[in-house]
């Protein structure tokens, strides 16, 4: 199997600063049977360069809608996540619950905090920050 969908992430799994990269030799992931995964390009020498290279300045962005939505998505799919999580990780049904619900909080309270002046994150009286 060849994925060649233009315009998305399988086209173009790699990005470095926001620019498409992937320029390095092709590489074949197979499985044990040997049956074609999936085949992509690695990154070239001057690409893996630049992931050690200073940043460069990018214009801010808001998160506000894309929060919004994600926040909206985990609430009318708290059921399915629910059932997921307790199937993946073997937690019980009021812990799974639990994880969710303070992921919904989570981001409820999300904000873009400035560097170095991040404050405490507290949820059901246990804080992290």
């Amino acid at each position: 199997m060849n994925w060649t969908t233009e315009g998305g992430y399988i086209d173009s799994p790699s990005l470095i600063w926001g620019q498409r990269a992937g320029s390095g030799e092709q590489y074949v992931n197979r499985s044990p049977l040997g049956q074609e995964l999936a085949t992509i390009n690695l990154l070239s020498s001057e690409e893996l360069s630049s992931l050690f290279s200073p940043r460069p300045n990018l214009s801010a962005i808001s998160l506000e809608q894309p929060i919004s939505k994600l926040r909206q998505l985990f609430a009318d799919h708290r059921s399915d996540l629910t059932i997921c999580l307790r199937s993946t990780s073997a937690f019980s049904q009021q812990d799974s619950l639990e994880t969710i619900k303070g992921c919904e909080s989570f981001l409820e309270r999300f904000s873009v905090e400035i560097p170095g002046e991040v404050g405490m994150y507290a949820h059901a009286g246990r804080s992290i920050g």
